[in-house]
């Protein structure tokens, strides 16, 4: 193994942060999410992928860190940072898979680009 690779990103032109993050759920391998602008979600293994939410971006920033509950592939976090001149950072949750997503973002985030993210099961 690993003596040739194959991309499985998903496709567009949308502009990522340093290495675009991507989550896979420990319940079941086949369901990815990778992050941009917006959060794309595999459920074949990366064979094909499809924007979540609205399609609109979760604030418009890059996506720098995801989190994937151990417990439930449905239960996702993003966390992203803003480009130079914009607004601030965002914290994300979504409980249906990516369908919908919820701006958790509290005013006392400290405010530092989020390079890490876990989930407390």
């Amino acid at each position: 193994g690993g003596d040739s690779f194959q991309s499985i990103a998903p496709s567009g032109n949308e502009f990522t942060a340093f290495i675009a993050p991507y989550v896979i759920a420990e319940d079941n391998a086949g369901i990815i999410y990778a992050g941009r602008v917006n959060v794309y979600k595999s459920e074949d293994a990366g064979d094909s992928w499809a924007v979540t939410g609205d399609g609109n971006g979760l604030d418009g920033n890059p996506i720098l860190s995801m989190a994937i509950s151990p417990q439930n592939s449905d239960v996702v976090y993003a966390a992203t940072a803003p480009i130079p001149g914009t607004s601030t950072h965002g914290v994300f949750v979504t409980t249906d898979g990516g369908a919908n997503w919820n701006n958790i973002t509290t005013p006392n985030l400290p405010d530092r680009f989020p390079m890490d993210m876990t989930v407390d099961p």
